[in-house]
């Protein structure tokens, strides 16, 4: 349930000095609830948010009765407007008025209900305060809802800025939204922002509740809160299952990355949905995810993923490709690592993972002598790159033999080719040298 904090002291003077100007009997007309004094709280951003509000119903017609969002009388333009805030209030100016914690007219803020009394101390009308002496309020009949001065002294002051929020999945009906995600609505920019109008009534999905608007729809639960998804990513987020899927609900609204190119939505199960003009938008998760952000996220030298996670034929890994030909493979016994570049390409030619050397065990890191770049895998190999070689697979007896030596380290320097056939046997050659194994003998030799 969101709450909103300033604290402002709540006093009973006011209600005395009122009760002095509209005489005798006043107190026994008040209601309940401002009988005695309190202290509560109040927000600004709730308030001048009201008064947005009720701005944007300027022009509406009044009509005894009306409620929004068409026509509105006094105390329905009062409700209409607190309830897309989330804030459930009663019907009636009279009812309206013992519903919320009052403060003395010296005190009132904008987004305040303004409750004009006559006589006999009966609300008779109210108004949401705009400040400067102003309000918006739906006047009377053959007039329209509009901003206009205070026109008596005589009026109370009531804040509902500090009442509680409906809370999401209390079965409140119909199609204003309300509660997180009322106020998630709000912040987006109502009607008028990119989410756009409801589309239907809150409705429950996967644990938490969801509504849908026309360009987008806004997910809570009790630990994530309200936030929304919506375009492109809102889309692959379906595809993967939504809420009930891998993803989980969402834990922050769309947000741009830092470098201007991409937008993402981050989710509960350590996951987001990273999109970019080029790349559309693509889901990554779980231990993918956290070796892509170990490296750097779209800053890295990966890029912005280009694939959903997504099984290799062989059913063994797990991998999200990215834009600048990179990929991160998992598996149950390798884990998650990074492999890209010219490695990557050296790597994908000789097969993959159903290739000779298998997974990736390592992410891409520098080479002992620091001239060159490697990645180690699943069967004993590993790939070596450096700018005056390019990348090449050693595996095998040959690169058990090369690896145990010292690697870039030894006499031979880096390889410069793949391991590949030769007269009774295999070879692979070196900057300085070749690695040749017989098949006859199952010896190595330095050639």
């Amino acid at each position: 349930m969101s709450t909103f904090a300033r604290s402002r002291p709540r006093l009973l003077s006011c209600l005395l000095g009122a009760a002095v100007v509209a005489g005798t009997g006043l107190a026994a007309a008040l209601p309940p609830a401002a009988a005695a004094a309190s202290t509560v709280t109040h927000s600004a951003t709730v308030g001048q948010t009201a008064v947005a509000y009720a701005s944007q119903e300027a022009g509406k017609p009044y009509l005894w009765g009306g409620s929004g969002p068409d026509s509105f009388d006094c105390s329905g333009l009062v409700q209409f407007v607190y309830n897309r805030l989330g804030v459930s209030l009663p019907r009636t100016a009279q009812q309206q008025y013992g519903a919320m914690p009052q403060v003395p007219q010296n005190e009132a803020q904008p987004g305040d209900v303004l409750f004009f009394y006559d006589a006999t101390g009966a609300i008779y009308h109210d108004a949401i305060y705009a400040g400067g002496n102003q309000m918006w309020t739906a006047p009377k009949t053959g007039q329209n809802v509009q901003l206009q001065g205070i026109w008596s002294s005589a009026y109370f002051v009531g804040d509902p800025t500090g009442l509680s929020p409906i809370p999401n999945g209390s079965g409140a009906t119909g199609t204003l939204p309300y509660g997180d995600i009322g106020a998630r609505w709000t912040a987006t920019g109502g009607a008028a922002g990119y989410l756009g109008a409801p589309l239907g009534a809150e409705r429950s999905v996967a644990g938490g509740r969801a509504q849908d608007f026309a360009g987008g729809t806004i997910y809570w639960t009790p630990s994530t809160g309200a936030h929304a998804v919506h375009g492109a990513i809102l889309g692959d987020y379906l595809a993967t299952g939504g809420p009930a899927g891998p993803l989980g609900f969402p834990v922050t609204d769309e947000t741009g990355t830092p470098d201007g190119i991409g937008r993402f939505n981050h989710f509960a199960n350590a996951a987001s949905i990273y999109w970019t003009p080029k790349t559309g938008a693509h889901a990554i998760y779980g231990a993918i995810r956290a070796a892509w952000a170990a490296s750097g996220w779209e800053a890295g030298p990966t890029g912005y993923p280009t694939t959903d996670e997504t099984g290799t034929a062989d059913g063994v890994a797990r991998y999200n490709d990215f834009s600048r030909n990179g990929s991160v493979y998992w598996t149950p016994a390798t884990g998650a690592h990074v492999i890209y570049g010219a490695i990557r390409v050296a790597w994908l030619a000789s097969g993959g993972g159903a290739g000779p050397a298998g997974y990736p065990t390592t992410d891409e890191q520098a080479s002992a002598t620091g001239t060159g770049r490697f990645n180690s895998f699943s069967r004993g190999g590993a790939i070596y790159w450096s700018a005056a070689t390019g990348a090449h697979l050693v595996y095998g007896a040959i690169g058990s033999a090369w690896l145990g030596a010292g690697a870039d380290r030894s006499g031979l320097g880096f390889p410069t080719s793949d391991e590949h056939a030769a007269s009774g046997g295999r070879q692979s050659d070196f900057q300085r040298g070749s690695l040749f194994w017989s098949a006859s003998t199952g010896r190595l030799a330095v050639r």
